[in-house]
């Protein structure tokens, strides 16, 4: 300790500070977490994985907000290489509908082009389509396009939103429709997931369209109806139960499980309501991939009739 005023002396004189501490240099990822938020991020090797959807419908050309319920069976294949992205979906129905997604990324760093379409492989005459140029912001995006739906040649211009403060996350869609049959319309699509506690949510839903062009997301979970509905609505009462220690069965790992009970309105009929129960189950394939298991049974009140479904949703 006595030589401790010569060791400051001789610190002082090779100009070295005590209780220095380098500042750090701030480093932004906001950039980085924004690209990967809304899947931009560059894959610079080729990525190939198949899909399987059973239960739902991937429409491209409508609202994916929502969950569309489908008995039929899609599958396909995702695509990617540096900016491109392409996905294809078919259904082995007896229209062999054929979905297809094409995307470049990172057109400019702030846009991305996109051109959608949905064709009947056996009717060449039928084959809609959709393509945009997509602005992506902090927690929305916009988009300006064209396209062509039973013969109706339109443009659009669509934003999504996505604001989540505290235990609230509400999420949007709504596009603007001109059409020289058709005029103005508007599709609008909005949930919102309120957490009361950790185990127990409510979920509101509601779908509005009056386009007469673009198909609506059928929400409406009672007997379905070809026709294009204007309004539907439907509330989720959900219990939730995540476990600390996943459930190993076998190659699967059980991660949470949550039961619901619904009611569904569409304004198509007098008495158009479905209310029902259901189950949805997330898994882990050899802890890694995710795979999430839906079911639900429904009472229509119009038809007096049951309607039950179950939905996979797998990416490999």
């Amino acid at each position: 300790m006595k030589q401790m005023p010569e060791i400051k002396a001789k610190l002082k004189k090779e100009n070295i500070k005590l209780n220095y501490q380098e500042t750090r240099k701030h480093i932004d990822l906001s950039t980085e977490f924004n690209l990967l938020q809304n899947d931009r991020l560059l894959n610079e090797n080729l990525n190939l994985n198949p899909i399987l959807y059973t239960g739902q419908e991937s429409n491209f050309l409508s609202h994916n907000l929502l969950t569309t319920y489908f008995k039929q069976s899609e599958y396909g294949f995702k695509l990617e290489k540096n900016n491109l992205e392409l996905k294809v979906l078919t259904t082995n129905n007896q229209e062999q509908d054929l979905d297809l997604l094409l995307r470049w990324k990172q057109l400019t760093p702030k846009t991305d082009w996109l051109f959608k379409s949905k064709s009947e492989l056996n009717n060449h005459d039928y084959s809609d389509f959709k393509t945009e140029i997509k602005y992506y912001h902090a927690t929305s995006n916009y988009s300006l396009g064209l396209g062509n739906i039973d013969n109706n040649n339109f443009v659009y211009l669509s934003s999504q939103y996505n604001l989540g403060p505290n235990k609230k996350d509400n999420s949007g869609e709504i596009d603007l429709v001109y059409s020289k049959n058709n005029n103005l319309g508007t599709l609008i699509s909005q949930k919102t997931s309120y957490n009361f506690n950790d185990k127990w949510s409510i979920k509101p839903k509601i779908s509005f369209n009056n386009t007469k062009v673009l198909p609506s997301p059928l929400i409406y979970r009672g007997i379905d109806s070809n026709e294009n509905i204007k309004l539907q609505a439907g509330i989720d009462l959900t219990y939730n139960h995540n476990f600390i220690n996943p459930i190993e069965l076998n190659i699967l790992q059980l991660t949470d499980i949550r039961f619901y009970a619904f009611i569904d309105y569409k304004d198509k009929f007098d008495n158009s309501y479905a209310y029902g129960l259901g189950n949805k189950t997330n898994f882990n394939l050899l802890g890694l991939k995710p795979i999430d298991i839906e079911s639900y049974i429904a009472y229509d009140k119009h038809y007096h009739d049951f309607k039950s479904i179950i939905k996979l949703n797998y990416q490999f």
